[in-house]
Order: C-alpha cells, then structure tokens, then sequence
C-alpha cells in the first residue's frame, strides 16, 4: 500500500485484497463491508480522524472474493491548499469569539486550520457484523480509533 504525500496534501493508496471461501462456502458481497479511515496530524503533533475529502473507487470490476485473485480498491486522498492564509469565513468566526477586555486563551480549531498533514489510515474488513482483518499505518491509530462493536451503526 502507497500512502498519499503530506507535503502535496494528496494522494493515492491502494488496498489489494485476496481470500480464499472455504470449500461450499459462499460470500455474500452485500455482507461485505470494508472501512477506510483516514488520519491527520496538527503542528501539536495531535492525531484527528480527517477532513480531507477521501474517496475510494474499485478497480477491479468483480469485487465477490470468489476466487483467489486480488480485488483492488483505490482510495484517495485530497487536502485543499490553504495557500498560508485563513479563510473569510475562519477570520469571521475567531473575530465574532473576541470580547473586549478579556484574555482569549486562544481556540483548539483556529490552531488546526491549514496546519493538518496526512498522517495514515486505517483498514478494517467486516463480514456480516465480524471483524476478519484490520491494517493500520501507523499501527498506533488502532489504539487511538478502535474498532466498533457494531460496524453498521456507522
């Protein structure tokens, strides 16, 4: 798996997956389930699930797993450039949260705007409500983002 370039804010990663059905066993497609998250990191070295805009496309047109050949999936992920500078809408917001003749202690959100860089990704596969596999890189978001015990309340 490739991992999208933090400084340019985008990229592309793929997820190639293979599993053999036990024999007479079938696999439903409609109770497969694959979750991609995405993760960022701050200047604070502080670690959010994203808000890039991410994406993901199959590639392979049969995506059943009724064979042992690779079903690829495409995710990617884009960052928009904020070009140094915040938004009208940011400086708007930080301006209406001044009150003359009181020390501000500054905002979480205003600190993390611009300053997001792509940190990993999280995959997990389910089958029905069953966790079968589960990749992270860095390893460390499993701990941060566990799995949840009901994927489909998602």
């Amino acid at each position: 798996m490739g991992c999208p370039d933090a400084a340019a804010g985008a990229g592309d990663f793929t997820l190639t997956s293979s599993g053999k059905v036990n024999l007479g066993s079938h696999i439903s497609a409609k109770q497969g389930n694959i979750q991609v998250t995405s993760s960022d990191a701050n200047a604070a070295d502080s670690i959010k699930l994203t808000d890039a805009d991410v994406s993901n496309e199959w590639l392979t047109s049969k995506h059943d797993w009724s064979d042992a050949n690779p079903e690829v999936l495409l995710v990617r992920y884009v960052r928009a450039k904020t070009g140094g500078g915040l938004s009208e809408s940011s400086l708007s917001e930080a301006a209406a949260k001044v009150r003359p003749g009181q020390k501000g202690r500054g905002s979480k959100g205003s600190a993390d705007i611009g300053q997001r860089k792509y940190l990993g990704y999280i995959v997990r596969v389910y089958y029905g409500d069953d966790l079968q596999a589960v990749q992270a890189e860095p390893s460390r978001l499993l701990q941060q983002f566990p799995a949840l015990k009901n994927p489909s309340a998602r």
